[in-house]
């Protein structure tokens, strides 16, 4: 049985972040901006701040990257020590979704950048030979995605392991929980599923779409720990969508906007 003081002060702490996430209006306004100081600065205004703080605008793209990565880390813990004791290991699981792309890229044999090899996640990923990635991924803090991996990697089946994994660490639960958890797995897995094939105009109605419907999920869950996990899938969110704007003006200041 759930705390019920427990999930309350979860639900008031996650109620509250919920509703200091930027608007859309908030959202016009960081992608109408050109120069990145200036995206800092908005960035700073509202509930960004603790994802850009202690980054200057002057630093390289891969050092802006890793510590958006390292806040998104921080964020995610903040909000899994909110949650009771048996979905922590679910919620924490959330932190690793900026890494997928890396894993990614390093499995199907890609380069290992001099970035990439200082991360604490998949840094000895990045310096392992290509034939033996595989090995150092089971034995690194991704294990997890190891025995849910296929050896053929489809576009999607990073994602899909990061799926499959999330659910080995769920809880038994019933009821309503159970379903709150069969609607955001199948918001994912659908979403993962779409994006890989849609056109790239169709891109930011699929985020929104999605935003709705997790934002719907979140609202059902209420005082349940599927709140929290909806929760930090609508950060995961943001954060994605933040860190875009953000490596776009670094790594091409001159050819930030259209």
């Amino acid at each position: 049985m759930i705390d019920a003081d427990a999930i309350e002060y979860a639900q008031a702490r996650l109620q509250a972040r919920f509703g200091a996430r930027p608007d859309a209006a908030a959202w016009r306004r960081i992608e109408a901006i050109r120069e990145l100081p200036a995206l800092f600065e908005a960035a700073r205004s509202t509930a960004f701040r603790p994802l850009v703080a202690g980054l200057a605008p002057d630093q390289g793209v891969h050092v802006l990257e890793a510590g958006l990565r390292a806040h998104w880390r921080e964020l995610a813990a903040e909000v899994t020590g909110w949650l009771p004791g048996a979905w922590q290991r679910a919620a924490e699981w959330f932190a690793r979704i900026p890494d997928l792309p890396v894993i990614d890229h390093l499995l199907r044999g890609g380069a290992a950048h001099a970035w990439m090899r200082g991360d604490a996640v998949f840094g000895a990923l990045a310096d392992a030979a290509p034939e033996l990635r595989r090995r150092a991924l089971a034995d690194g803090p991704l294990a997890e995605l190891d025995p849910v991996l296929p050896s053929d990697l489809a576009p999607t089946a990073i994602a899909e392991a990061w799926i499959a994994a999330l659910r080995r660490r769920l809880p038994d639960a019933t009821g309503d929980e159970a379903t709150h958890l069969d609607v955001l797995g199948r918001l994912l897995r659908e979403h993962r599923h779409a994006i890989v094939t849609a056109h790239p105009g169709e891109a930011v109605a699929m985020r929104q779409a999605l935003n709705a419907r997790l934002e719907g999920l979140f609202r059902r869950a209420a005082l349940t720990p599927a709140a929290g996990l909806a929760f930090l899938a609508l950060a995961a969110l943001d954060f994605l969508r933040l860190r875009g704007e953000v490596a776009r003006r670094a790594a091409l200041p001159r050819f930030a906007l259209p």
